[in-house]
């Protein structure tokens, strides 16, 4: 019996999904997304999603004593330069007042939205934009492959693993 619970042991482990997380300057990328859905952010200016057809989302956890703002952080899509719109903390709501994070936890996820003016409807799974860091120096880019929601909105934080959603590198 002891054998046949190992031998089931060892063949549910070769059929788990292993996850990874993806470096960036101020600490790691746990999930990237893109969806049609309009997300609701609150106190947003038209002019901040005018033209967006797409929405993405970088779920990060900072490092210990990082701070972060909506000015640090821009994302390359498909030849253009989307600034980040507003931020959340967990489950959280989008506000465009919260603008900046000061006592960033790294116990916490953050949620870096982006309104992006690229064609909806075309299939954006494992497709790679650039996250960008504003200030200069190391790590100035860090490529993410998105995760394609369609038409529904993104993921709560609750959902992403700690571990993060990106596959394991072989």
């Amino acid at each position: 019996m002891a054998k046949v619970l190992l031998l089931l042991a060892v063949c549910l482990t070769g059929f788990m999904t292993v996850a990874e997380t993806i470096l960036f300057r101020s600490g790691e990328v746990l999930a990237a997304e893109v969806s049609s859905a309009v997300p609701r952010v609150a106190n947003l200016a038209a002019e901040d999603t005018a033209g967006a057809r797409v929405y993405a989302l970088v779920t990060v956890r900072l490092q210990q004593g990082r701070t972060i703002s909506v000015e640090d952080y821009s994302l390359n899509a498909l030849g253009g330069v989307y600034r980040c719109i507003a931020i959340r903390e967990e489950n959280g709501a989008f506000n465009a007042n919260n603008w900046h994070i000061a006592n960033a936890s790294p116990k916490k996820k953050y949620g870096l939205l982006f309104a992006l003016q690229i064609p909806a409807g075309q299939n954006y799974n494992n497709v790679t934009f650039d996250l960008v860091c504003n200030a200069p120096g190391k790590w100035n880019r860090t490529a993410i492959p998105f995760t394609d929601r369609r038409n529904q909105g993104f993921s709560a934080a609750s959902a992403i693993p700690h571990g993060g959603r990106f596959p394991a590198a072989k």
